[in-house]
């Protein structure tokens, strides 16, 4: 067991071949992690913001400023990464996200037009598929959802 993995900082050293794969083993498990969460994709950020306002009931706790900025950077993004299976998600997004002074409509609306035919698809789906209390065209927001559409068609 000469060699040992030497720590400048602290001052210890491993001479345990089965703790130095432990030691090993749990570095590479946390700088995983850690990158994981840094690398985590602007579809599954809006995903996440979105569930827990839902679920929140849109408290005020929501309208909290590092979400409304994670998800204006996500939403930025996914202007040029944006795919059809994200469409849906994002369409639920600008009909329901609505806390205080976010400019969800303008963030959301370039995505739309930048892949009009599969929003157009996406849109016309959702529109086939309304939960119970989305049934009157003229209520907000299927009627803007509509409008919407119409924009898009052009």
């Amino acid at each position: 067991m000469g060699t040992c993995l030497w720590s400048m900082e602290d001052g210890w050293d491993i001479r345990n071949t089965a703790m130095k794969y432990i030691f090993i083993f749990l570095f590479m498990l946390e700088c995983s992690l850690a990158h994981a969460q840094g690398t985590r994709t602007p579809t599954a950020a809006v995903r996440k913001i979105f569930r827990e306002y839902v679920q929140c009931g849109q408290e005020e706790s929501m309208d909290l400023d590092e979400n409304k900025e994670a998800m204006r950077q996500a939403l930025v993004a996914l202007k040029e990464t944006c795919q059809r299976k994200d469409l849906p998600l994002l369409i639920n997004v600008w009909m329901y996200y609505d806390p205080t002074d976010f400019p969800t409509d303008s963030l959301i609306r370039p995505v739309f037009f930048e892949h009009r035919a599969d929003s157009l698809a996406s849109i016309g789906y959702r529109l086939k598929h309304r939960k119970k209390w989305e049934r009157h065209d003229d209520w907000a927001p299927i009627s803007d959802l509509i409008e919407l559409k119409k924009e898009l068609s052009k």
